[in-house]
């Protein structure tokens, strides 16, 4: 019963006062016209409760269900049409009765507590008074219901959600095959000692006083050192309350925390491991994984095995894992997950629910995901570049605002030894972050497949001349962020080829150089990054963002010169760019000669698109791969020492004004042709796509340090002269 004070019910006694008076005059005034109806209405009024009767007789009747208050009865008789008719004599359930306004007013005052419910009237001949009778009634009605409503509804608003549908409702849904995953974060700000404190209260009440369990939720949240705060550290057993709160085990926390220390099971025992009894089929215990035979006793009576099943499977929703680098370091870490680990992934691109999806490539198979930001700390290490800055402490996972996206490659081959190959070349060029080369962040192995995490990037080179910017201008800021981004891959390119390292037995042996190729460098392994350019031109460019060089699954190092020139007939190399004298018989040599090859490649690639934009790409592209030679270069027979040619649609005249001159001289001849532009296809031309011999000690081309110095003063001069530039060759 709710409880209203004086002041409440003066008001509705006022605000009731001119329904009620009007009523109780008709009732007594009705005379001769009561005795046309065959039911009237009964109204019961009670302090804070309602009933309802059917009028019996024709007696409508207020019926208080205090003993000491009267009941007042306006009998239907045909007998008596007089005012008498209001008859005094008391019900069974009644002790007196009244007529005077005061006792009609004391029957409003508590009207505002009631529920007037209608039975069904049947008026038999039409009455006027009868008819606003009921009129006044339904107005009283409805007031009533009104207060009745609001105090309802403020009750239902009132009444806290459970803590374990608060829980269910935070569960970050994953793979639809798996419960989900609770973010760090939201475990920390949800499970507080208070918040503990009144679940304990909800279940323990009965058995336990407050100070007992004021005493259990300090032992579940808090550390020594302090904490239980919304957004501190989780207390030690947070996550088995958690587990306890969702398969409706509340109670059994108790038990767990009155055992000796070395007996309780703690967030840090978490996961605990199934113990199959022998002959007992399905049926298992759980144990601490570093104590496997050792039986856990909270586990004891009162446990089923459905209970028991339903702690190991929910307990998984609380161990999400967490990705970083080690330490100051920041050394790449490989984890090695469970089965039933569920990842921190908010989007997995190989769903398909936001148009994602994977993409096949040489070494392995690619997808997006986002990883929630409560579940890694690679902020620093993707969002510093994208804010333009270099302090570590400037940006941390707490104010960091910008959704991240991440690159997950899985290996094609599942050999550890391939496996590791790779990351450990990741691994040398990922330290240090160079701006123009793909960094790892993490790996981890699951299902018998091996995962790379790397920053997701917009697009490739490839789709970015055909999607984002098919067609660029000849502008001074295009044309020099395209000489700062191949004078940057050219940099990235030198730290493979020579790569420095502080490793102590490698540097004892070769003055601490280490030697190496990429191995497949093309267009479709240049990632575009529209955000994180440390030389970005704040222009409003279409030409802006950073190209970063990606995929060593094909790369080799050595810490020998010529080591690095081996044949590797397992590696997944694009024939489209490869080199002319990897099919020389014997296979020729795969190493930093043949990565000077497929730059070269690269930069004719850029060139052309700066000049006619995608589609000149894509005839260049077309006349590269033309139907009857699979590769753009031939091998001339019966010479002592074989070569290779380029193949004749790269060369040869063609039949239009455009064609009759080899491709490249094409370019060369382009009204657009600046003088940038026709250095640099010198450069591409005579010391870059040059057909090797079949000798591994002969230097054809120009070396990788060549190349960046000439593209550093090409550089430097296009950044001074603005007619070198973008102006047109008059030359």
């Amino acid at each position: 019963m709710v409880e209203h004070s004086d002041g409440f019910k003066e008001r509705a006694r006022d605000n009731l006062d001119h329904e009620l008076v009007p009523f109780s005059s008709t009732l007594k005034s009705s005379g001769p016209h009561e005795s046309q109806s065959s039911k009237v209405i009964k109204i019961l009024i009670n302090d804070g409760e309602t009933e309802s009767d059917t009028a019996i007789d024709g007696v409508a009747s207020i019926k208080p269900r205090n003993s000491d208050t009267a009941n007042v009865s306006v009998s239907d008789s045909t007998e008596d049409d007089s005012p008498s008719s209001v008859s005094s004599e008391p019900d069974s359930d009644s002790k007196s009765s009244f007529e005077s306004s005061d006792d009609q007013r004391w029957a409003g005052g508590n009207l505002h507590n009631a529920i007037i419910k209608e039975r069904k009237t049947t008026i038999e001949e039409p009455d006027s008074q009868l008819m606003r009778m009921h009129r006044e009634a339904r107005k009283a009605k409805k007031f009533s219901a009104r207060i009745s409503g609001s105090i309802k509804e403020q009750r239902r608003r009132g009444k806290k959600r459970s803590l374990q549908s608060r829980l269910f409702e935070l569960l970050q849904p994953t793979d639809p095959e798996r419960k989900g995953f609770f973010p760090a974060g939201v475990l920390a700000d949800m499970i507080t000692t208070d918040c503990v404190r009144n679940e304990l209260s909800k279940h323990l009440e009965d058995t336990h006083d407050d100070q007992a369990i004021a005493r259990y939720a300090r032992q579940i949240c808090q550390y020594s050192g302090g904490g239980g705060e919304p957004g501190g550290k989780m207390g030690p057993f947070c996550k088995v309350f958690v587990i306890l709160v969702l398969v409706e085990e509340v109670r059994a926390i108790v038990k767990l925390l009155e055992l000796p220390a070395r007996e309780q099971v703690k967030d840090s025992d978490l996961p605990l491991i199934k113990a199959h009894r022998s002959g007992h089929g399905g049926v298992f215990d759980l144990r601490r994984s570093r104590q496997p035979r050792s039986k856990l006793k909270c586990f004891g009576k009162g446990w089923t095995q459905l209970h028991i099943m339903n702690f190991e499977e929910w307990q998984w929703t609380t161990l999400a894992p967490f990705f970083g680098k080690h330490n100051q370091r920041k050394e790449v870490m490989h984890y090695t997950f469970q089965p039933q680990v569920t990842l921190p992934f908010t989007f997995d691109g190989r769903r398909g629910t936001k148009g994602g999806k994977e993409k096949i490539g040489g070494f392995g198979r690619v997808f997006e995901a986002d990883i929630h930001p409560d579940h890694h700390d690679f902020h620093e290490e993707v969002c510093n570049r994208s804010l333009g800055t270099t302090d570590r402490n400037e940006n941390t996972n707490a104010d960091c605002t910008c959704k991240l996206s991440f690159a997950i490659k899985c290996l094609h081959s599942q050999d550890r030894v391939e496996f590791k190959r790779e990351v450990d070349t990741l691994k040398k060029l990922s330290n240090g972050s160079h701006p123009h080369l793909i960094s790892l962040l993490a790996t981890y192995e699951q299902h018998g497949n091996f995962y790379l995490i790397f920053p997701r990037a917009d697009i490739d080179l490839l789709g970015y001349w055909k999607q984002i910017n098919p067609t660029p201008g000849m502008d001074r800021d295009t044309v020099l962020w395209v000489a700062q981004q191949c004078k940057g891959i050219a940099n990235g390119v030198l730290k493979i080829h020579e790569y420095h390292t502080s490793n102590l037995r490698l540097e004892l042996e070769s003055s601490g150089k280490v030697f190496g190729n990429h191995g497949d460098i093309k267009p479709e392994n240049v990632l575009w990054f529209s955000d994180s350019a440390p030389d970005k031109v704040e222009t409003g460019s279409r030409a802006c963002g950073v190209l970063k060089l990606s995929d060593f699954g094909g790369a080799e190092f050595s810490t020998h010169r010529t080591a690095s020139m081996i044949q590797n007939n397992n590696s997944a190399l694009s024939y489209d760019y490869r080199a002319p004298e990897r099919d020389l018989p014997g296979g020729g040599r795969k190493g930093r000669q043949y990565d000077i090859w497929t730059l070269g490649y690269l930069y004719l690639g850029l060139i052309t698109w700066l000049l006619g934009g995608a589609k000149l790409v894509q005839e260049f592209l077309e006349k590269r791969t033309s139907p009857d030679h699979m590769y753009p270069y031939e091998v001339e027979p019966g010479k002592a020492i074989q070569k290779a040619t380029v193949k004749p649609q790269v060369t040869a005249p063609g039949t239009d004004k455009y064609h009759r001159l080899k491709f490249i001289e094409r370019l060369y001849s382009m009204d657009n042709c600046t003088k940038f532009i026709h250095e640099f296809l010198d450069l591409v031309k005579d010391g870059m796509l040059v057909v090797k011999k079949n000798d591994p000690q002969r230097r054809d081309r120009l070396t990788i340090q060549e190349v960046h110095v000439k593209l550093h003063r090409m550089v430097e001069k296009c950044d001074k002269d603005t007619a070198y530039c973008c102006g047109m060759d008059t030359a």
